[in-house]
């Protein structure tokens, strides 16, 4: 039994799956290792989105985008996972493990190789010399291997680990992508002008498909299974933010915070993209106008003694004889805003593609 390795592999799950399932279909096996006979394998990572959650699988074979599993590896606990969540080829505990094994046994190998040479062979002690060379290259690794397994037990086996020494590895090995340290369709305000490369703006453009599979799949209405914020045949639309505040989402909240779900607009309504959600209400990417909630203010009016007018007193000036004298502003001079807000900044919402170039 071999255990393979590649670099840089990561896709998404096809289909939801329970914690039973162990046959898996991905969006695409694309730079997984060949498993070339019955006994080879690798270990892989599901990682849930909505809360981090993660459980390893042995993948045993695939074809067709279907990875036949043996679920909960390493101590982990079988999961339910949905649409859209990572697939993602690690170095975990146990894929260093069966190779740190696979070459003891090799050492092994190669020492009985060595006595059977000095027992039968005595002409061939060049020969004796140079697989103890190599013996000797093997313990060195197997204790290098086994210093950097016992540092990796000690975190957590899900996590990407620095391995440093003179480790060799019969295949490829993968470590994992920098650029996926947030979730695909993760939102951030950004101090710049322009987006660095894996990001966009969210300014309502229109995206491939084909080229930005992930961001795609994050941004799917489980229901309609489109994009919540408009599609086409070949291209989806990210959501455009500009000029918006962002308000977190009610869901279903019924304690005294709960939002004003009643004066929600659907996002199509607004932002009339093809096949945009038209859901009002309680649900995703809704719109709210601005709004001053009701409210009032005590005054009270009395006839000033030197001129024919009326001025507006304060509440404590009501209690007495004296009053504050109020002068009405001049419209042409002073004018409202159009909006009630606080005092802001601009800056740029971009969103997570997951693709970097």
């Amino acid at each position: 039994m071999t255990v393979r390795y590649a670099n840089f592999v990561q896709t998404s799950l096809a289909k939801a799956i329970n914690e039973y399932q162990t046959a898996i279909e991905v969006n695409s096996t694309q730079g997984f290792p060949s498993l070339e006979s019955p006994d080879d394998y690798f270990y892989a990572v599901l990682i849930r989105l909505q809360d981090n959650s993660k459980e390893i699988v042995k993948v045993t074979s695939y074809s067709n985008n279907v990875c036949n599993v043996e679920r909960a590896q390493e101590g982990t606990t079988g999961l339910t996972f949905n649409q859209g969540d990572t697939f993602a080829l690690y170095v975990t505990a146990a894929s260093l493990s069966d190779r740190f094994e696979a070459i003891e046994t090799d050492v092994d190998d190669v020492e009985s190789q060595v006595q059977t040479l000095e027992t039968t062979q005595s002409d061939h002690g060049s020969r004796i010399n140079s697989l103890e060379g190599e013996t000797d290259q093997l313990q060195s690794d197997v204790g290098n291997i086994q210093n950097d397994l016992q540092n990796y037990l000690r975190k957590d086996s899900t996590e990407q680990q620095v391995v440093t020494g003179p480790v060799r590895f019969d295949g490829e090995v993968n470590f994992g992508n920098a650029a996926y340290a947030v979730p695909v369709g993760t939102i951030v305000p950004f101090a710049g002008a322009s987006a660095p490369s894996g990001w966009v703006e969210c300014d309502g453009r229109a995206l491939s498909k084909t080229t930005y599979p992930d961001l795609y799949q994050a941004l799917l209405d489980p229901d309609s299974n489109k994009c919540i914020y408009g599609e086409t045949d070949d291209q989806f639309f990210v959501p455009d933010l500009r000029g918006l505040f962002i308000r977190g989402w009610n869901h279903f909240r019924q304690d005294s915070f709960k939002d004003d779900t009643d004066s929600r607009s659907s996002y199509a309504s607004v932002v009339p993209n093809p096949n945009a959600s038209t859901l009002a209400g309680d649900n995703i990417a809704t719109f709210q106008k601005d709004y001053v909630g009701p409210h009032k203010h005590k005054t009270y009016l009395k006839k000033c003694d030197e001129k024919d007018e009326i001025a507006v007193v304060s509440y404590a000036a009501g209690q007495d004889t004296s009053y504050t004298r109020s002068e009405v502003l001049d419209p042409s001079t002073n004018k409202s805003m159009s909006e009630t807000r606080p005092k802001n900044i601009a800056l740029m919402y971009i969103i997570f593609t997951g693709v970097v170039t």
